[in-house]
């Protein structure tokens, strides 16, 4: 401890240079719009670069499941490329023209930082805007429904998961397709969510899958959200809040696609 207090009495004056420097690029960057702008992207870039390296050393440690989990995934996208194909007979032969009708691409990515525990979670990827990926776009894992791009960089984007309170979505039911709000709470922990919003009278029943809606204008329709778990009335007495049980395993959670929407901007021409 005697050598420590020497050394720092020593070193005074060199602690007390870096101090100041400190101080005056921490104004500099405050006050600043370029400098900050410099800092914030240089920041999230080298923040990034070692995510990443963390990450491939964890993703080495669980190679079996996550080749489990694209299994998957495989055979799921699968069953959806024989839904969407098109058939059409010509000359007597059967071709299949899927290309015409595909409206929505995926951008393979995998989640190296994210959080799932706290009120404002996040998600941070390792995919970015040279990727094609750009703020507003849906993000989808194995089993459904993430969230929504909310920053890009060149190389890194952020999202926000659906367990995030800022974010809103809406969601059906499958099997009525009467749709509402998704939306997490605090209390509901990272499994599950509501979806409120729902007419009292439609028939609803434990076990029931709800559905990504068209109407979010973000995610194609079809995509896994939950299952129903419970049901109670709203204050008004006149709709239902489900509480569903989510798809997605944020506690798990790998590899996402985001979601590229070919026609978002003839849609938003007519939006109002």
């Amino acid at each position: 401890m005697r050598y420590l207090l020497f050394l720092l009495r020593r070193s005074r004056i060199f602690f007390l240079f870096l101090l100041l420097e400190g101080l005056a690029l921490a104004m500099i960057i405050n006050q600043r719009s370029y400098q900050r702008a410099v800092f914030i992207n240089s920041t999230q870039r080298h923040l990034g670069e070692l995510l990443e390296a963390t990450d491939q050393l964890t993703r080495y440690l669980h190679l079996r499941e996550e080749n489990e989990v694209l299994a998957r995934q495989n055979a799921r996208l699968q069953a959806l490329l024989a839904r969407a194909q098109y058939f059409q007979v010509a000359r007597g032969d059967t071709t299949v023209d899927s290309t015409h009708q595909q409206r929505f691409v995926s951008i393979p990515a995998r989640v190296i930082n994210s959080s799932y525990s706290k009120r404002n979670n996040f998600l941070t990827l390792n995919q970015g805007s040279q990727a094609g990926i750009k703020k507003g776009m849906g993000v989808t894992g194995p089993h459904g429904v993430v969230g929504v791009i909310n920053r890009v960089s060149p190389h890194f984007a952020s999202a926000i998961p659906i367990i995030n309170p800022n974010l809103s979505l809406t969601g059906k039911i499958a099997n009525s397709q009467y749709f509402g709000v998704l939306q997490c709470a605090p209390e509901l922990g990272h499994r599950q969510l509501y979806l409120s919003d729902i007419p009292r009278y439609a028939r609803v029943d434990s076990g029931d899958a709800v559905i990504t809606d068209s109407r979010s204008l973000i995610f194609p329709e079809g995509i896994p959200v939950g299952t129903v778990l419970d049901k109670t009335l709203q204050s008004d007495q006149n709709f239902l809040q489900l509480t569903l049980q989510m798809s997605t395993d944020f506690a798990r959670l790998e590899h996402v696609f985001v979601i590229q929407d070919k026609l978002s901007r003839e849609l938003d021409t007519l939006q109002p």
